[in-house]
């Protein structure tokens, strides 16, 4: 199973994703990635990750959401979503990093009604304002192409 770190960035009242195109269809995410042997921990990767896709810096706090995702003819995926703040930078693509088409600020009221990966929008709607309370979804209910 890999493992997938990544934050759920919210100021004024909207949340940062990249936005994805996947055989013409969009799908968005949080800024975030795969564990690496040289990161020291998960808050390491997703301090790492933004750096390197989005040029900000970022404090990473409490784990908010983990859960697990399953899609047909890949690996499993263990996401964990981590709360934090941005500490330095303008969010802007480094197409060496990513593939990803754009940057968005969404509403978070509006996560439910976007193809999100991992499928945690209700979730972090709800979990983004408690400290210390880690929400373990199990089998996250994934959608894909």
């Amino acid at each position: 199973m890999k493992i997938r770190a990544a934050l759920a960035l919210i100021e004024d009242e909207k949340i940062l994703l990249m936005e994805y195109v996947y055989d013409g269809k969009i799908v968005l995410a949080l800024p975030g990635g795969g564990v690496e042997s040289s990161d020291s921990s998960l808050r390491r990767t997703v301090q790492r990750e933004c750096m390197e896709e989005l040029g900000i810096s970022v404090a990473v706090s409490s784990l908010l959401v983990c859960g697990e995702v399953q899609l047909p003819q890949k690996e499993a995926v263990l996401h964990c979503i981590f709360g934090g703040i941005r500490l330095q930078g303008a969010p802007v693509l480094n197409p060496e990093h990513t593939s990803a088409q754009r940057v968005v600020w969404l509403p978070v009221q509006a996560l439910e009604q976007v193809h999100l990966y991992p499928n945690v929008g209700a979730h972090l709607a709800n979990r983004t304002d408690i400290p210390n309370v880690v929400v373990y979804l199990g089998r996250i209910e994934q959608q894909w192409l």
